[in-house]
């Protein structure tokens, strides 16, 4: 343990008492990362069918807390197409959305500060964002998901 933790954990102590001083640690530890802003245009990633990543990576054991998107240009195919994003597990920041249904303005991502919608990175990621059922001939997405690194 640091010199800097220890002294804190002896203040700790003294104030809270050992059982709690120890929880408080580790929060006190816990670090708060800076928000992760992401963008998706199609001017500058293209609209084919698949995976682009996007925004910085995440470290391993980031905890997504939640956030908002800005559809600042609507996402348009000639044909029909979804749009999701993923940071851990497939869809976990915005399920396979219809383009029809990705209006401009702002929009919720799933996490929405609970345990039940958080998302935990198991290894460094970015934000992807999946194109599926067909490509897209335009749209700009701005996303920024709030987030806390744990360990």
């Amino acid at each position: 343990m640091a010199g800097k933790d220890t002294q804190i954990l002896h203040e700790l102590r003294t104030l809270l008492g050992d059982a709690i001083a120890s929880d408080a640690l580790q929060i006190y530890n816990a670090k708060v990362a800076d928000l992760v802003l992401f963008e998706y245009d199609f001017a500058v990633h293209g609209g084919a069918i698949g995976d682009i990543e996007v925004g910085p990576p995440s470290p391993s054991g980031t905890v997504i807390l939640d956030g908002m998107l800005e559809i600042v240009t609507a996402p348009t195919t000639d044909t029909t197409a979804t749009v999701a994003l993923t940071v851990e597990t497939a869809a976990d920041i915005l399920a396979a959305t219809d383009t029809g249904s990705l209006s401009v303005g702002l929009a919720d991502v799933i996490p929405v500060g609970t345990a039940a919608t958080a998302v935990k990175t198991t290894e460094e990621r970015k934000v992807t964002v999946t194109i599926a059922s067909g490509a897209l001939t335009a749209g700009k997405i701005r996303g920024v998901l709030r987030t806390v690194l744990l360990g």
